[in-house]
């Protein structure tokens, strides 16, 4: 819609003039408007004063960004709700369903990784597995079978001397992928 080249202010004033007993012709004439915007701003501005037309004009320009936000909203939970029906927890499982968004919805791929709560690096760039863990987990199965009793503990320290970078929690993790818990006893 084309803004009037007239403040509220005038338009007001234009109006009192009118009250005031000045022709409507002669009064569109002498400002140069016509008598068509001068009936649609008594309809909008009709018993307003200056005060009133600007807090209007502050409520409508306030009502567009509620109307934009509110939409906004709605395109979001609509996403969210087509991919994830469910609470996705893993990083590898975000990102597919990020991907889908993207792709879906057209979302901005930094909108999207605000809503899935992932990082942008963490989108971008996939994890990769150490080549270290595939030969700490094999010889971490091979030193827990002969021993069936012997937990993460005992395995870290006969592992330690071959591997001296390997942490215990990297030990407990590929131990635990494994499959190898041991079972506490239960005391009778």
């Amino acid at each position: 819609m084309r803004k009037s080249k007239y403040t509220e202010e005038q338009i007001i004033g234009f109006l009192r003039q009118v009250e005031a007993g000045m022709p409507v012709k002669h009064l569109c004439r002498k400002h140069g408007f016509s008598d068509a915007s001068f009936y649609k701003w008594r309809v909008k501005y009709g018993r307003m004063n200056v005060t009133e037309a600007k807090r209007l004009e502050e409520l409508e320009s306030e009502n567009g960004k509620l109307k934009k936000l509110l939409a906004e909203a709605h395109l979001d939970i609509h996403a969210l709700n087509k991919r994830f029906w469910y609470k996705a927890l893993a990083p590898l499982v975000k990102r597919e369903a990020l991907a889908t968004v993207v792709m879906e919805h057209h979302l901005s791929e930094r909108h999207a990784c605000t809503l899935v709560e992932l990082s942008r690096d963490a989108y971008r760039n996939p994890a990769v597995t150490h080549s270290l863990n595939g030969t700490l987990s094999t010889r971490i199965i091979e030193i827990a079978h002969p021993r069936r009793r012997v937990g993460y503990p005992m395995i870290h320290h006969l592992v330690r001397p071959e591997h001296p970078a390997s942490n215990h929690k990297r030990i407990y993790r590929l131990y635990s992928e494994a499959g190898l818990a041991v079972r506490r006893k239960v005391k009778v």
